[in-house]
């Protein structure tokens, strides 16, 4: 018993200094709206309207491939092997750009 919890410090000392990692296309996007909407000093209200704004879109996009669920807005005519990251991404800086199309470069 002593001998496992000799190793229980320096396994909980390292997984402290860990980074969290991107798991995935949405939260990369998610993470990018966030700093964008705190950049610009948006009230809640509006930041979350934007946030959401963006995962409808995110979802409807991906949906239209795998169409597994009734879409929020749009069902986009999309084929089988397009891939989702991709598809998402788009959808995500579409919105962003719709919103606000000065800020091409910032989502670069």
């Amino acid at each position: 018993m002593l001998l496992n919890l000799r190793w229980a410090a320096p396994i909980l000392a390292l997984a402290g200094l860990a980074q969290p990692v991107s798991a995935d296309v949405i939260t990369d996007w998610n993470e990018k709206t966030v700093a964008f909407v705190t950049q610009r000093s948006m009230l809640p209200p509006q930041a979350e309207r934007v946030m959401a704004m963006v995962h409808v879109a995110m979802f409807d996009a991906v949906n239209s491939i795998e169409r597994r669920y009734r879409p929020y807005l749009v069902q986009i005519p999309a084929a089988k092997d397009t891939p989702k990251p991709i598809a998402a991404a788009t959808a995500a800086a579409t919105v962003l750009l719709g919103l606000f199309p000065n800020a091409a470069e910032e989502l670069k």
